[in-house]
């Protein structure tokens, strides 16, 4: 079967954990899990896994939905929206808050119970659970909240705001894919402009136009200061402008973190 599966984490989970004693640590870890577990079922998504500070959701199994992608995708932009309001309530009342990194991929998945006689859950298997994981961490890369593949993007459809990140190789797969950023309904800066110089930036970085390049994610800093992949990028171009990629360089980035 064919699903899209979601990996989230709790940004800033570690150093909040420094300060509290056991109680007060599982009290906000069911303070956060409560409401992101509710509004994924809310949204169809069937609950997978806690693991610490991490959880996986799916979409399209045990039923089949033909709509997975897009179901997980309003669910990322839903999740992440509850994130920033949690945060603004917390800081008021002078408490720790905690970020949320999403990864979400689409693909064929096996799914059944898996455990022994006695103890086992549903879960689902595959290359698609593996490349998820994936992009959840890469979020640590592009310093972003929200990464998902193409195959997601492609089946979600319309309606979603997204920024092309980078090809890039993850650890355990050797093809190849493009990921997006998905960004929220209504960002407070106004997309249009930084996104045409992202992209415009990107597309001179491919060609090995480093004075360009850096000036189009200078522009997109401008724009939108501290933006994790216009950091990114800046960074690289510098580098390569010093030291040059080898021949036959085409762009690819290798993920081999998890």
């Amino acid at each position: 079967m064919v699903v899209t599966a979601m990996f989230a984490d709790l940004r800033g989970f570690s150093q909040a954990a420094a300060s509290l004693s056991p109680q007060g640590l599982i009290q906000l870890l069911n303070e956060y899990f409560s409401p992101l577990t509710d509004l994924i079922l809310a949204q169809g998504g069937t609950l997978d896994k806690y693991v610490a500070d991490s959880l996986m959701a799916f979409w399209g199994a045990p039923l089949p939905q033909p709509d997975h992608a897009r179901r997980a995708c309003q669910t990322a932009l839903a999740l992440q929206e509850l994130i920033a309001r949690l945060a603004r309530e917390r800081h008021s009342q002078g408490l720790p808050s905690l970020g949320l990194r999403l990864g979400l991929h689409s693909g064929p998945a096996v799914a059944g119970n898996v455990g022994s006689h006695d103890r086992f859950n549903y879960t689902i298997l595959g290359d698609t659970v593996n490349v998820a994981s994936r992009l959840e961490g890469a979020n640590r890369v592009f310093g972003t909240d929200t990464i998902l593949s193409d195959a997601t993007r492609i089946r979600a459809g319309s309606g979603f705001l997204v920024r092309e990140l980078d090809t890039v190789q993850v650890h355990g797969r050797l093809q190849a894919l493009t990921i997006f950023e998905l960004l929220p309904d209504n960002p407070e800066t106004p997309p249009t402009v930084w996104l045409s110089l992202f992209k415009a930036g990107r597309l001179a970085y491919l060609k090995g136009d480093w004075p360009l390049a850096c000036r189009c994610f200078e522009e997109v800093l401008h724009h939108k200061p501290q933006d994790g992949p216009a950091l990114l990028y800046l960074e690289r171009c510098r580098e390569f402008q010093a030291t040059p990629p080898p021949p036959g360089w085409n762009g690819t980035t290798l993920l081999d973190g998890k």
